[in-house]
């Protein structure tokens, strides 16, 4: 992660490195069902909450997130490496 890469979103990286296992490909699954259901286009930003017990609720699927650098999808999208996103 470069340099312009906040705290913040380095923690959260590193927080995700201690989900259970299978819990970021069950969310990509989610997220990609919830994408087609809805019939979005383009991005979309997807919130869920993990409970202790491993179960996933989605929370909310957000087809216009606000991408300005200091928002949370441009933070994630950076975090994923997608720097293109924000050029």
């Amino acid at each position: 992660m470069g340099p312009w890469v906040s705290r913040e979103v380095r923690d959260h990286t590193a927080a995700a490195a201690d989900l259970p296992e299978g819990t970021i490909a069950r969310l990509e699954r989610l997220s990609k069902r919830i994408f087609r259901a809805l019939h979005l286009t383009g991005y979309a930003r997807m919130d869920f909450r993990l409970r202790t017990d491993g179960a996933l609720y989605a929370l909310e699927a957000n087809a216009n997130p606000n991408i300005s650098m200091a928002e949370d999808f441009s933070q994630s999208a950076l975090t994923a490496a997608w720097a293109t996103v924000m050029s």
